[in-house]
């Protein structure tokens, strides 16, 4: 296939033309670019630096796809418009880069130092860097309306708001576990969680309510990598570590189909759902990169390859696919990235097709033969249904009237037992004793001691499976010693626990048949594999598969690796629960013998996948997991074996046939070299007992240590609270002497302030004290006016009654006079001393008046004098207080002492 594309190299620039002139697709696979940057070192020996692109996003246009490299540099490149440009250099490693599909000119990347930043791709600017994780985030998730972001590394998954670039949630508790893969589905509010043990959830992304767990009713370990939906988020589909794809209905959440790949892939690397712009379901394009650096398209409806791109010296690394359907963008292993268009790569997809049901085609190049490889069916074997209610009808009436001629004749024509029927049948076959007695005494010696912490060596989720898987691997350690040195003996047992979970005594009779029958001669050479049943195996092989067998010694591999695996699991490790079932019955039903037939056809049906194998790891790797191996073909090439195999080869020779268990008491089991168990038991008892001194010496010394340490920790508290109280009062001194310096400044301006409200209180009262002598002056004046006013007054008033007496005198004087002539006229005589009298009383009366008059003058005048002597004392009493007033002012002028 010739490689005709442009090539563009960077050259560390930071913008330009993708293509000076539109490349053409190659007609053969579609390349049409190949982007690479090679920076020349500077200096006399100039040296060529690869940069490696590690990844790449396609926004929601799918004609813009940014891309990182080993050296944190983020580079966007426009297919549209022809133009590349450098948005930023982080100088840190990324580990994931996302588009924003709002907000479309933003891009999310996280870099290894377990940040997550936020770019605009236009303007360049750092938006927002964001901290949480405390390991690598290996995927980020952006909800389609751009608010929401979900980022996880191994043990924390981080739901961001985009809005204010802060936490909105963390979701923890997967420690242990480990998350693999979270995002969004596009047309809900829904999460997708992934986890290393492959279990899948769907979250509701508002509450964080776990709504459905999808199942894969597949029990072996299926080692997810990866998972994709389509855009309606009605299917996903999950790929790992296995050539298997599953897919579910999320409608229905129902594992729909599973598909096995071609034999060339045996891991996915990546997968997406081509988002095709046809007018074709979107559910039948998907993507698949193996681990062969293959891409190719499948058609998951028809379970058809429709094309496939890379090659050996074009190895793809990872792959994204453009939203728009038209790209894909895949980085090679040399670290460049080389475009695809899709449409020249499916230009064959909308032709008519012949379908072909559940399976998925290789294409030759010769055109002569097609691979097929069927999907495990996830009802069972294919002829089961057809014939289930025929063997309802035929059992169901008559269940103890069963013989061994009659199975064996429903088991040829059906395969299998009726599942409904089929542990009923087992236990018959078996003829299990039900010796509860024995059972119980067995049952009542407890746990024993090499089982006692089998949780930590064989992890199992159900602690009532745990606990049932204890007892009855105690209980075969009590009936026989060396089941409690056997490894293996919880993986061999673990199955049938599962089978009957609620039933000890089943459990413990056919694990103790089987071990009787099936395990013949497997414990000779203990703690050995069983070298005899070993070699009958590699003897089989050699006679009839000689090819398989030279390879496997070609590579170094034993009978231990290839062989006994599978036969001490029971072969529970490398098929699915429904073929395990339909093997126990064929091995239930037939001679011991034949489980070492099955053995070898397994191998045998396997050769193709086994000369695959180019190292050992990988044939120890295939017989500890599920493979693609039609367990019908194995069960005819088992029957056939039987028959064809030569008499001397022949293990049933070797074998005994079934033995059952005795009623009563069970039969004792001596079949191994019993000083070589009684060894291992005295050890393990001796080391048990070192155990138990060391623990209890451990035990002490942790005590005592923990004693030492609280006592360390007591006084290390003590003298750190001594050296707080200490610090403590210091402070609080520090702070009353400043409280105290502050108080001495408040007293003091308080002083202050009292002074001169002091001051302004003496001024005041000063002002008041003269304004009132001023009154007291003003009203001493007033009564010293009025009192001068009453004397003046007085002084008119007794003038004025001196001159009414006078007056009254002379007016007195002239009545006299008047009746002196009448009495002289009429009495003369008598009127003379009448006369003489009257004039005596005259005098009498005048001299009267007149010392009446002077002694009121004198009184007036004394009057006077006194009341102008109260005047003159008034006065100089107020003089008096107004000088005491002025000195008591005078002498409040000293200074007031603020202490």
């Amino acid at each position: 296939m010739s490689n005709l594309y442009y090539v563009l190299d960077l050259g560390g620039r930071d913008q330009g033309e993708l293509w000076s002139r539109k490349p053409v697709p190659n007609k053969g696979n579609g390349s049409f670019l190949l982007i690479n940057q090679i920076i020349k070192s500077k200096g006399l020996l100039s040296k060529e630096n690869h940069v490696r692109f590690l990844h790449t996003s396609f926004d929601v246009t799918g004609e813009r796809i940014a891309t990182a490299d080993h050296l944190g540099n983020v580079y966007v490149f426009n297919l549209d418009k022809n133009w590349f440009t450098l948005v930023c250099k982080t100088g840190i490693p990324l580990t994931n880069i996302v588009w924003n599909a709002s907000r479309i000119n933003e891009v999310l990347i996280g870099l290894s130092n377990y940040e997550l930043r936020c770019y605009n791709v236009v303007t360049k600017a750092l938006v927002s860097i964001m901290k949480g994780h405390t390991s690598t985030i290996h995927s980020i998730s952006i909800r389609r309306c751009g608010r929401y972001a979900l980022s996880s590394s191994f043990d924390t998954t981080i739901l961001w708001d985009l809005n204010t670039y802060t936490k909105s949630r963390t979701l923890i508790g997967a420690q242990e576990v480990g998350v693999q893969q979270v995002f969004f589905l596009s047309n809900s509010n829904k999460i997708v969680t992934c986890f290393k043990d492959d279990s899948l959830f769907i979250w509701d992304s508002e509450t964080m309510k776990c709504l459905h767990q999808l199942r894969s009713s597949v029990g072996a370990k299926l080692g997810f990598k990866c998972l994709s939906v389509t855009n309606d988020s009605r299917i996903l589909v999950a790929g790992g570590r296995s050539r298997y794809i599953y897919i579910w209905n999320l409608d229905s959440y129902q594992l729909i189909q599973i598909i096995e790949l071609p034999e060339k892939i045996t891991e996915v690397q990546h997968l997406e759902f081509v988002h095709d712009n046809l007018s074709v379901n979107q559910m039948q394009l998907l993507a698949i990169l193996g681990q062969d650096g293959v891409l190719r398209f499948i058609d998951t409806h028809l379970c058809k390859l429709e094309a496939d791109v890379g090659s050996a010296e074009e190895k793809i690394h990872s792959f994204t696919l453009s939203k728009n359907g038209r790209y894909v963008a895949a980085i090679l292993e040399n670290g460049s990235i080389l475009f695809y268009n899709i449409s020249i790569i499916l230009n064959h997809l909308h032709k008519d097709t012949q379908p072909v049901i559940r399976k998925v085609q290789l294409k030759k190049e010769n055109n002569t033969s097609q691979e097929k490889k069927k999907t495990s069916a996830l009802s069972g074997h294919s002829n089961t249904h057809a014939s289930m209610a025929t063997e309802d009808s035929l059992y169901r009436e008559l269940p103890k009237g069963l013989d061994m001629k009659k199975l064996r004749k429903i088991l040829k024509g059906f395969g299998e037992y009726p599942a409904k029927y089929r542990l009923f049948i087992w236990k018959t076959i078996l003829r299990l004793p039900e010796n509860h007695i024995a059972f119980d005494m067995l049952a009542k010696k407890g746990i024993h001691s090499s089982f006692v912490n089998i949780g930590e060596n064989f992890p199992i989720k159900s602690q009532k499976l745990l606990r049932m898987l204890q007892k009855v691997l105690s209980a075969l350690a009590y009936w026989s010693p060396i089941f409690g040195e056997t490894e293996y003996l919880p993986m061999m047992i673990f199955p049938i626990i599962k089978l009957f979970p609620n039933n000890q005594l089943v459990c413990f009779e056919v694990a103790a048949t089987l071990l009787l029958t099936w395990c013949q001669k497997w414990f000779e050479f203990f703690p050995n594999p069983p070298l005899t049943i070993l070699n009958i195996v590699e003897t089989m092989l050699g006679y009839h598969d000689p090819s398989l067998l030279n390879h496997f010694i070609k590579l170094d591999v034993s009978t231990q690796l290839y062989a006994w695996p599978i036969l001490y699991t029971l072969f529970s490790e490398i098929m699915t629960k429904d073929e395990w079932l339909v093997v126990w019955d064929n091995l239930f039903s037939n001679h011991p013998a034949f489980m070492l037939y099955f053995a070898v056809a397994y191998l045998i049906q396997s050769r193709q996948s086994l000369f695959s194998t180019k190292l050992k790891e990988d044939v120890e790797f295939y017989f500890h997991h599920h493979n693609a191996v039609d367990i019908t073909l194995v069960i005819k090439e088992t029957y056939r074996l039987s028959t064809s195999t030569p008499d001397h080869l022949d293990p049933k020779k070797m074998l005994q046939d079934f033995i059952p268990l005795t009623d009563g008491q069970y039969p004792i089991f001596d079949c191994y070299p019993s000083f070589v168990v009684d060894y291992l038991v005295e050890e393990r008892e001796r080391i048990r007992d070192e155990e138990l001194e060391y623990l209890r010496q451990k035990q002490l010394t942790f005590e005592f240590k923990k004693q030492k340490e609280l006592t360390n920790k007591e006084e290390v508290a003590f003298y750190r609270e001594q050296d707080q109280l200490l610090k403590a009062e210091q402070q609080r001194r520090e702070l009353i002497i400043k409280e105290e310096n502050k108080l001495a400044e408040k007293r003091k301006k308080l002083f202050a302030v009292r002074r001169e409200l002091a001051l302004r209180e003496l001024e005041s009262h000063d002002i008041v004290r003269r304004k009132f002598l001023q009154y007291q002056r003003n009203l001493k004046n007033i009564e010293v006016q009025r009192l001068d006013d009453e004397l003046k007054r007085k002084i008119i008033q007794g003038q004025q009654e001196y001159d009414a007496v006078l007056e009254t005198v002379e007016i007195k004087g002239l009545e006299i006079e008047a009746q002196k002539r009448k009495f002289q006229q009429v009495h003369f005589y008598c009127g003379y001393v009448y006369f003489q009298e009257l004039q005596k009383e005259l005098a009498a009366i005048q001299l009267k008046s007149q010392n009446m008059q002077v002694m009121k003058a004198a009184e007036l005048r004394n009057s006077i004098i006194n009341k102008s002597f109260d005047l003159r004392s008034k006065k100089e009493d107020a003089l008096l207080v107004e000088d005491v007033l002025h000195n008591d002012y005078t002498a409040t002028q000293v200074p007031i002492d603020c202490k």
